[in-house]
C-alpha cells in the first residue's frame, strides 16, 4: 500500500482518489441531490484507511469494514473550508466557511449493514455515537488545519452530548452531517445529525473538544 502522510490532513484529502464504485453508488441516491459539487467536494475519509503498522483508526478501518457492517462510506466537506487561505497565526479563530444549517461543513455519506445491530432492523446507538465522534473528528480537523505555524496540538473530544430521536433502520443508508459552531481558546463546539434518507433526523448530538496544551508537547 503506498505510504500517506496521515498527519497531514488536508494533503491527504485532496492526493487520495476516492473509488469509482462508491462515487458511483452515492452519487446516484437522491439523497445525495442537496450536495452538489463546486459547493461540495468529495473526500476519502481518513478513518477508512488501514494505516499498516500505525494502529490509529483499525475500529473504522477494520472492525466495522465489511459487508455486513459498512460496506462503503463517502464524505463530502464544504469547498470553501478546503480554499480559505491558512491564517498566519495559529491562534486566529479558524472559521473559513460561515455558519449556515441547510448546508453542514461536512457530510458523511455511510451505508450501513445489519451487522451493527442492536434491536431487530436497528442499528444499535452505541455504534452511532462512535460514527458522529469519528465524523466530527474529521470536520474538525480541517479547520484545525487551516492554522499555519509551528503548533501541531491535537484535538481530543472532551463531551458527547447525544439525543436518539428515532431508529436507525437497517439495512439502508444514513447522513452524518457535521457543524463546527464556535471556538474559544482551546475549546472547539461542534454539533451532528444523523438523518435517514427521507429526512428523519434520527440522532442530535452536541459536542465539545479540546486542542491539547502546547506546553504538553
Amino acid at each position: 500500500m503506498k505510504h500517506y502522510d496521515w498527519d497531514n490532513y488536508l494533503e491527504f484529502i485532496q492526493e487520495v482518489p476516492i473509488p469509482e464504485d462508491t462515487l458511483a453508488f452515492f452519487s446516484a441516491r437522491p439523497s445525495a441531490a442537496p450536495y452538489p459539487q463546486p459547493i461540495y467536494r468529495p473526500i476519502p475519509w481518513l478513518s477508512r484507511y488501514d494505516k499498516g503498522d500505525n494502529t490509529t483508526d483499525t475500529f473504522f478501518s477494520q472492525a466495522i469494514n465489511s459487508a455486513n457492517t459498512i460496506p462503503r462510506v463517502l464524505a463530502l466537506l464544504r469547498a470553501d473550508i478546503l480554499d480559505a487561505p491558512r491564517a498566519a497565526d495559529p491562534d486566529q479563530d479558524p472559521n473559513p466557511a460561515p455558519r449556515d444549517d441547510a448546508r453542514p461543513h461536512q457530510v458523511l455519506f455511510v451505508q450501513i449493514g445489519t451487522g451493527l445491530n442492536g434491536f431487530t432492523d436497528t442499528v444499535h446507538g452505541g455504534v452511532l455515537a462512535s460514527l458522529v465522534d469519528e465524523a466530527l473528528s474529521t470536520c474538525v480537523e480541517a479547520f484545525r488545519q487551516q492554522l499555519n505555524g509551528e503548533s501541531k496540538a491535537k484535538l481530543f473530544t472532551a463531551n458527547l452530548n447525544v439525543s436518539y430521536r428515532a431508529p436507525v433502520l437497517s439495512p439502508g443508508v444514513i447522513l452524518v452531517k457535521t457543524w463546527l459552531r464556535r471556538r474559544v481558546g482551546r475549546k472547539w463546539f461542534l454539533e451532528a445529525q444523523v438523518v435517514a434518507e427521507d429526512g428523519t433526523v434520527c440522532t442530535e448530538v452536541k459536542a465539545l473538544w479540546i486542542s491539547e496544551r502546547v506546553a504538553t508537547l
